[in-house]
C-alpha cells in the first residue's frame, strides 16, 4: 500500500488535533482527511480533505462517515472525541463491512466504564484498585458519613464529560448542594492528592490483548488540558497502569489520569481513547496513531512501544484560512487541499 488515508473525527478540539500531528510524525506517508460539525474548525483546513459533518446525534452520522469512507477509500477511522466514542463503538461492525475503513475504537463496554465515570469507580473498586471514594447524589447517608469522617473539600463532575468541563469543588455543604442541584446526573468524589502529583499515562493495547507499551507523563493542567508535561518513567505508575490495562482490555489506545495519595498512585479516570497529549508522546518515540494503523490496518507486530524522555511546553498558535476556502466548506460540505497558514513567531 503506497499511500494510507486516515480520517480523524472531531478536529475542532485538542485530541482530534492532537491526532492529526502524531500522524504527520509517522512514518507511513499518511493522506489525512478531517471531519466536523463546525465549518471554523481549525484542523478541516490543516488536512488534504475536510468535511462538515452531522453532529453525532444526527440519525445520518453514520451514513455520512460511511458515505466520507467510500469516497476517500479510508483504512483507518480515528476518534477525536468522547461523545463519539459509544456511537462508533455500536456500530464498528457495520462501517467495518460497508466500507475498507478499521474503525480504531473499543467495546462498547470498555467504552462505557471509561465514559461514566460512576462505572469508571465500580469497575476500579470490583476490581481491588485505588480509586476516589466516589458517591450518587441520592446516596446522602453515606455522603453525610464519608463527610464526618474525612471532611471536605470534595469534587463533583459530571458522570460523562471531560477536560474539566463541569467540575466543580466544594469546600462546604452549601456549596455542596448548590454544586448537585445544577446537575443532578453527577458523581460526588473524595478530593485526593495535590495538582502538583498528577500524571497522565497511555497505553496501546493490541488485538489479542497484549500491552505493546505505557508512557507516563508528569503534567500541569490549564483549563483541564496539559500545557506542561515531563515525559519520564515511573515504574509505580507504569506497574499499575498495566494491571488496569490488563482487567480493561481496550482496543488500541487508553489513557489513565492518576495522582499520588499517601504515597500511591489512585486512578481519577479513564478515557479509552487518544488523548490531548497524544503528539507530545508521538514527539518522544511513542507514537500511538502509527502503531493503530501498523496493527490494526497492516496486521503488523508493533513489538515493545518505547521511548525518549523530556519536556513539553504547549503555547498557543493561529491558523489563517481564505474565505474562498471557508465559503466552499459552507456549500460543498468538503474541502480539498484548503491553503491555510500558520505564523511561528
Amino acid at each position: 500500500m503506497n499511500e494510507v488515508n486516515v480520517l480523524v473525527t472531531a478536529v475542532g478540539g485538542g485530541v482530534g488535533q492532537s491526532i492529526m500531528k502524531a500522524l504527520k510524525m509517522c512514518g507511513l506517508g499518511c493522506r489525512i482527511i478531517t471531519m466536523d460539525c463546525n465549518p471554523l474548525s481549525a484542523g478541516l483546513y490543516r488536512a488534504d480533505s475536510g468535511y462538515i459533518t452531522p453532529s453525532v446525534h444526527s440519525q445520518n452520522y453514520i451514513e455520512k462517515i460511511i458515505q466520507i469512507c467510500k469516497e476517500q477509500n479510508i483504512h483507518a477511522l480515528l476518534i477525536g472525541c468522547d461523545p463519539e466514542l459509544p456511537v462508533l463503538a455500536q456500530h464498528k461492525e457495520i462501517i467495518e463491512q460497508e466500507t475498507n475503513a478499521r474503525v480504531i475504537v473499543s467495546s462498547p463496554k470498555v467504552i462505557k466504564i471509561g465514559n461514566d465515570k460512576w462505572e469508571t469507580f465500580l469497575f476500579l473498586k470490583r476490581n481491588g484498585f485505588n480509586a476516589p471514594h466516589t458517591f450518587l447524589p441520592h446516596q446522602e447517608k453515606e455522603i453525610k458519613e464519608f463527610l464526618a469522617q474525612k471532611g471536605f473539600p470534595v469534587i463533583i463532575k459530571p458522570r460523562s464529560g471531560s477536560a474539566s468541563r463541569g467540575v466543580n469543588i466544594a469546600y462546604n455543604y452549601d456549596e455542596l448542594q448548590v454544586f448537585v442541584k445544577r446537575n443532578n446526573n453527577t458523581i460526588i468524589q473524595e478530593y485526593v492528592g495535590t495538582e502538583d502529583q498528577e500524571y497522565t499515562s497511555g497505553l496501546f493495547m493490541t488485538r489479542d490483548n497484549k500491552i505493546a507499551g505505557v508512557i507516563t507523563i508528569k503534567r500541569e493542567l490549564y483549563c483541564g488540558t496539559t500545557y506542561r508535561a515531563i515525559i519520564d518513567h515511573f515504574p509505580d505508575i507504569e506497574e499499575k497502569v498495566r494491571q488496569i490495562g490488563n482487567r480493561l482490555k481496550p482496543y488500541g489506545p487508553c489513557n489513565f489520569q492518576m495522582r499520588i495519595s499517601d504515597g500511591q498512585p489512585v486512578v481519577i479516570e479513564i478515557n479509552p481513547r487518544f488523548s490531548g497529549t497524544t503528539v507530545m508522546r508521538a514527539k518522544f518515540g511513542f507514537n500511538e496513531t502509527e502503531a493503530a494503523i501498523r496493527h490494526f490496518v497492516f496486521g503488523e507486530d508493533v513489538g515493545e512501544m518505547t521511548f525518549n524522555t523530556g519536556i513539553a511546553l504547549r503555547y498557543w498558535n493561529e491558523v489563517y484560512i481564505s474565505v474562498n476556502d471557508f465559503k466552499q466548506l459552507q456549500s460543498k460540505g468538503s474541502i480539498s487541499h484548503p491553503k491555510s497558514e500558520t505564523t511561528f513567531i
